[in-house]
């Protein structure tokens, strides 16, 4: 069981907690699969993980209104991944998302055995049980963007021993209504929001953004 601490945290953060390597030149490859009905574009870097046993997993979600490909283009996700050893997969939201393409992170109906959170957990299962991967199953992460930062929420709550940390970037509150979306707030929701860091300490759980620091976002 995976034990965590309150922190708020981007996709960038998730990767620079492992270590701080040199920089690397990006030489792995781009591939894609389908799973759970996800178009998922995996890049498996040249080089080894740099902590755990075997390479770190970072499932990175893509924002409304935006494109999976997009997001692998323009993520910096390859030079990331040769520094740190880490495969990198970047899934398209199911049958095209919801609302503008959107992951379904709103609301407070959630099981890690349906809708999007049920087939990210699928994906994680497949990237790990894949042997030319070589990923170390502790050393699972999920971050996004906008919804994919929402639905990264989502995904600490429901899978937390699947999931070692979560990467939430301008996302959602757990709870959020759809229609919130275009103001993303912490507060909006009323509520309380649940950021994690992997291998954390001794606080962990959901808090008040006030006590984390949280603003925000317009």
């Amino acid at each position: 069981m995976h034990r965590f601490a309150p922190l708020l945290v981007t996709a960038a953060a998730v990767v620079g907690m492992l270590s701080s390597p040199a920089p690397a030149a990006a030489g792995g490859v781009w591939s894609s699969r389908t799973v759970a009905g996800m178009t998922t574009y995996v890049y498996t870097p040249a080089t080894a993980g740099v902590v755990g046993e075997g390479r770190g997993l970072l499932v990175a979600l893509h924002g409304c209104s935006q494109q999976a490909t997009v997001f692998r283009d323009l993520g910096n996700w390859a030079s990331a991944a040769e520094a740190y050893g880490m495969v990198v997969a970047v899934p398209a939201a199911p049958n095209g998302g919801v609302l503008l393409g959107c992951w379904d992170y709103f609301g407070s109906n959630h099981s890690r055995t349906q809708g999007h959170a049920g087939a990210l957990v699928q994906l994680a299962a497949n990237l790990t049980a894949d042997a030319a991967l070589d990923v170390d199953p502790a050393q699972v992460y999920v971050a996004g963007l906008s919804s994919g930062g929402g639905m990264a929420m989502v995904m600490g709550c429901v899978a937390p021993d699947v999931f070692a940390g979560v990467g939430i970037d301008a996302g959602p509150t757990v709870g959020t209504s759809s229609s919130q979306i275009g103001s993303v707030s912490t507060f909006e929701a009323g509520g309380r929001v649940a950021v994690y860091e992997p291998r954390g300490g001794a606080q962990r759980g959901v808090r008040d953004p006030a006590d984390v620091g949280a603003r925000g976002h317009q």
